[in-house]
């Protein structure tokens, strides 16, 4: 009997196990689900947001999980906190799907794990592995119908001297659905694919990564046209047809060009408002660039893989000139805000918790000292009642004690306290990049989800506070901290995009040391404090409403040493006694002439689920001064100080912070910089091209392909420069060092 019962027991268990299955399981056994992971664009990333793509395979029953990314990254001030990602996925039994996690790159994909779990169990786990590319290093995808052509466009541009370049063959399904995810790409060459596999949401955010810094490539031919769809308005050209070349003479400008076996299939084009001809045969452009925003947008109008000019050996230089020297103007705002402990401090600066004022607080306690005191004492002893006082002294200070109480819940309330900081880099198109930092304070302990719109994305930001926290990257965006206490702080960073119908804007003109122009807020934002920022001094334009614009006129003298630094770096802090404004704190010194202003209007919001929010807003305008060239009679002139400058290859450098001095990472060697002549007529002529200082740098030769020392071309008006002036506009210079670039002033003849 006791041998039967054993057997019973033995057979249960049995089935036990097969029921419940052994530890790793997918509903069971390892090997059911599979995780395959790639970060970025085929393993290499950059950015401050980067798009990882998890694809779950299923050889098991139907399944329902979450994604999970943990990462044992935490920063040193906070050693006590806790971050995963997590992300509810349902994969049915015998497939496979994928998931896009767009992640915050500054640390936390360093030693990251995706975990598929359910039920508290791991049912498969993969290491976050991959290539982190320098910042000032060039990242170009390649959308193509011929897998050859990444291969290509390396052999063109990957042996440059600087910077480095990396091509990634990518597909269709592999461009995230939201613009941020495209911050780590410089470049996207789009060759003859069907734009229609991209999707409405994928296009969109293409535009949009063009309008804040990046470059597209268009190219395909005649056969590529009708597929365009809603990028027709940002090309250089109009698309009216089809045509073919007999031959390739007008490429002979970059190399010797082969014969033609036959005629080459081109569309037939026109110049679009905007664009410019690089390539043209007469009238026909070849290839055209057009700015969008602060990118930019080339067109090639035959396929770049067609024989014979995909082999063609003057590829090299033509497209290290288009995608290296030509590249976007690029954005002055990256998510620095991350390391910027000043804005951590403003954030401090909470309007709701502002106290009264010390004289305000001073006669409240005298009148209060008078009540209980003097007055007190006096009627008492008018109605000969003076033992009263045992019970009416204390009564009233009760009786205060509460009016102060009832004053302050009735301020504050029970609500969730929410302070919003922002930059707010406004564009042309309407559209503009909102980058800031939110801080909310917690009247009660708890758990406290913030939920913001699909278009935001929000990442918990540690500092000494110790967190354990939850976001959710897709979707409705999301951010849970677990066990607030009572009354304490907690932080996130915020990038969206957000509809202003215009922009920021100003335009002058510079003559006898006097900047004379017209400010126009193109916004629907209230704006005050608006200024015209020459480097470190403002002039104030003042208050200006939606659709308003104020006439201005400053004196500016620029230093003959061209100093001039990172485009978004803290303003130094005002000297005296005074205590520092949310506005000092945040204030930034850009390059050259820009205009700002301030609005306390919202530019992003997010919920609180289960409570309700009191929220002050601050955010700081991003707006450009166009400097309109002088010009009496044929003689045309930009003077010094007033030429946009960016550096290329990559990104702006990275500030960082050391001793409370600000200092900037340091470049590889050699560094490109790029000026980009503002309001440049068709037909002109350089014939003065000047540096100051007359630093050690190299102008480049844009007939021949070579670099000049610039100390080389002649001080006075002589010859025709127009070869170290792009079609588009452009002066390259390549020094050896960066953090200070000469200032340039040009000057030419307009032909007529």
């Amino acid at each position: 009997m006791m041998r039967r019962r054993r057997g019973y027991l033995k057979g249960l268990l049995l089935l036990l196990i097969l029921f419940l299955g052994f530890p790793g399981m997918a509903a069971g056994a390892p090997g059911q689900l599979r995780l395959e992971v790639s970060p970025g664009y085929d393993g290499v990333y950059k950015g401050d947001w980067v798009p990882v793509r998890v694809k779950i395979s299923n050889t098991g029953g139907d399944i329902e999980g979450e994604l999970v990314v943990r990462s044992e990254h935490i920063p040193a001030t906070a050693p006590e906190s806790r971050l995963f990602v997590a992300e509810s996925v349902k994969v049915a039994g015998g497939t496979s799907k994928e998931v896009t996690l767009l992640l915050s790159e500054p640390g936390f994909l360093a030693d990251a794990t995706i975990q598929f779990r359910t039920d508290g169990r791991v049912l498969a786990r993969e290491k976050i592995e991959g290539e982190r590319v320098a910042d000032s290093e060039l990242l170009i995808g390649v959308l193509s119908h011929s897998p050859i052509l990444s291969s290509h466009i390396n052999r063109w541009v990957g042996t440059a001297d600087a910077p480095r370049a990396w091509v990634q063959l990518l597909k269709a399904e592999e461009i995230p659905e939201k613009d941020a995810g495209l911050s780590g790409l410089d470049v996207l060459v789009v060759n003859g694919i069907d734009l229609g596999s991209l999707g409405s949401s994928r296009q969109k955010a293409i535009r949009r990564w063009v309008e804040k810094g990046g470059l597209l490539v268009v190219a395909g031919g005649p056969s590529f046209d009708s597929t365009l769809g809603d990028w027709r308005s940002m090309l250089p050209v109009k698309v009216e047809g089809r045509t073919a070349l007999k031959d390739l003479k007008p490429f002979s400008r970059w190399g010797k060009v082969p014969d033609l076996d036959s005629p080459l299939p081109v569309s037939r084009t026109r110049l679009a408002d905007g664009g410019r001809s690089v390539i043209a045969a007469g009238d026909l452009p070849l290839l055209a660039r057009r700015p969008v925003g602060t990118g930019a947008v080339v067109y090639a109008a035959y396929d770049l893989t067609a024989a014979p000019l995909a082999k063609w050996d003057g590829n090299e230089r033509l497209w290290r000139e288009m995608l290296i020297l030509g590249g976007g103007e690029g954005s002055s705002l990256r998510s620095t805000v991350t390391f910027d402990p000043t804005l951590e401090q403003a954030i401090l600066l909470m309007p709701h918790l502002r106290l009264p004022s010390l004289p305000a607080v001073a006669m409240l306690f005298l009148a209060y000292a008078l009540a209980i005191g003097p007055i007190t004492y006096w009627i008492l002893s008018r109605m000969n009642r003076r033992e009263w006082a045992w019970w009416i002294i204390p009564s009233l200070g009760i009786a205060i004690a509460l009016g102060v109480y009832t004053y302050g819940k009735v301020v504050r309330g029970d609500d969730v306290l929410v302070h919003n900081l922002a930059y707010v880099e406004a564009k042309n198109s309407g559209e503009a990049r909102v980058l800031g930092v939110s801080g909310f304070i917690t009247q009660e302990a708890g758990a406290y989800r913030l939920e913001g719109s699909p278009e935001m994305w929000m990442w918990p930001l540690f500092h000494g506070e110790r967190n354990r926290s939850e976001v959710v990257v897709s979707g409705r965006p999301s951010v849970t901290f677990h066990g607030v206490p009572h009354w304490t702080l907690r932080k996130v960073i915020v990038e969206t995009t957000k509809s202003l119908d215009g922009e920021l804007r100003a335009v002058a003109r510079y003559e006898d040391g006097t900047l004379r122009g017209e400010v126009t807020n193109g916004t629907r934002l209230p704006l005050r404090d608006v200024t015209v920022d020459l480097g470190s001094r403002r002039h104030r334009v003042g208050s200006l409403a939606p659709g308003e614009t104020r006439d201005f006129e400053t004196s500016y003298v620029p230093d003959r040493d061209g100093r001039a630094r990172n485009d978004f770096m803290p303003e130094p802090m005002p000297a005296g006694d005074r205590d520092l404004t949310r506005e000092d704190l945040m204030r930034t010194v850009g390059t050259g002439i820009r205009v700002t202003g301030w609005t306390e209007a919202p530019v992003f919001s997010y919920e609180v689920r289960d409570h309700k929010t009191k929220a002050e807003n601050l955010a700081q305008v991003l707006g450009r001064v166009e400097v309109m060239p002088r010009q009496k009679g044929e003689s045309i002139l930009w003077p010094r100080g007033t030429v946009p400058v960016r550096p290329l290859g990559g990104r702006s450098s990275m500030l960082r912070l050391s001793g409370g001095m600000v200092a900037e990472e340091e470049w590889k060697d050699p560094v490109l910089v790029a000026y980009d002549l503002p309001s440049a007529p068709s037909g002109w002529k350089p014939l003065r091209i000047d540096f100051a200082p007359e630093a050690d740098v190299e102008v480049y030769d844009w007939r021949r392909g070579k670099w000049v020392k610039a100390s080389l071309l002649p001080e006075e008006p002589s010859g025709d420069l127009s070869s170290f002036v792009s079609s588009f506009g452009r002066v390259v210079v390549r020094m050896e060092q960066a953090g200070s670039y000469p200032s340039l002033e040009v000057e030419g003849r307009v032909v007529r």
